[in-house]
């Protein structure tokens, strides 16, 4: 990657530390490259062929941090204009699952899956998850055209490895920042739909809405530590109200409490395929 194009991508992404020295740039990204390679071991066991993942953290201030072994695939997005019609930008749009292409137009159908093709790759899934302020989200470039019929053998799978990534506790202290543009030109923006796996479960049980908030990290096996830091609590904090659900739920331990967690949460998921929003002629509409 040249100066050159290392500065538009700085530009493009308008980084928001002020260390974006020529010099510096490249170990700027260098952080998201080394943390994607923790997750090689997970990818390399699993039954289909990954080329490519990325994982994302986006803010509602337009602050995001990011995983991948292929930054700058990020610059070729933005040339491209695909990001302008990406519901992943949108921290108040978090589908469980979706094939990306499914959610941008039909002229970008075409550019996108040759994009996708530079590295062999032929679909690209996305999972989401919403916490608070922020939204995590998963993508996996896969060899093989992914449908939604295969959707009910892949969740799990990829959930887990959502699992996986969160037991490494990794740190993004990299932050970008989508251009102050972005939005006048972001078709999304007033779109909302959050998936609540937990609306049910939280209703029936009476939980508080502080103990609500813990359902998914536990569905997804967060560290104690890691909750902590991710939420602004002491950890005290965290073990007090995971301690407070365990006992409500007649749980005896946190492990039996995230398995109970995750199973629910899959379950929910895998039953709700159909009722997710969809695109019709560039719109997203709800079923």
């Amino acid at each position: 990657m040249t100066k050159l194009r290392m500065k538009e991508l700085a530009s493009s992404l308008e980084l928001n530390q002020e260390k974006i020295a020529d010099e510096g740039f490249s170990s700027y990204l260098k952080n998201p490259i080394d943390l994607s390679a923790c997750t090689n071991n997970t990818l390399s066991i699993l039954p289909h062929e990954i080329r490519n993942f990325t994982f994302v953290r986006f803010y509602r201030n337009g602050d995001f941090s990011i995983v991948s072994p292929r930054p700058f695939r990020s610059y070729k997005y933005v040339k491209y204009g695909f990001w302008r019609h990406d519901v992943a930008v949108n921290v108040d749009y978090s589908l469980p699952i979706y094939n990306r292409t499914d959610y941008l137009p039909d002229d970008l159908h075409t550019p996108y899956k040759r994009f996708l093709s530079d590295i062999g790759g032929k679909s690209c899934i996305v999972t989401s998850y919403r916490f608070g302020q922020f939204k995590d989200t998963f993508m996996f470039v896969f060899a093989d055209e992914i449908t939604k019929k295969d959707y009910l053998d892949i969740y799990a799978m990829l959930h887990n490895v959502a699992i996986s990534f969160y037991h490494l506790e990794i740190e993004c202290d990299t932050n970008f920042k989508l251009p102050k543009s972005f939005y006048d030109q972001y078709v999304y923006q007033n779109d909302n739909y959050i998936f609540d796996s937990f609306a049910d479960f939280v209703e029936a049980r009476h939980l508080t809405k502080t103990k609500a908030s813990y359902l998914l990290p536990l569905a997804l096996n967060m560290p104690l530590d890691y909750m902590a830091s991710l939420f602004c609590k002491s950890r005290r904090t965290v073990e007090k109200n995971i301690d407070e659900i365990r006992e409500s739920l007649n749980v005896s331990s946190k492990f039996e409490l995230c398995q109970l967690l995750n199973a629910y949460h899959i379950m929910k998921v895998q039953k709700s395929f159909h009722t997710f929003p969809y695109m019709s002629e560039g719109v997203l509409k709800p079923l």
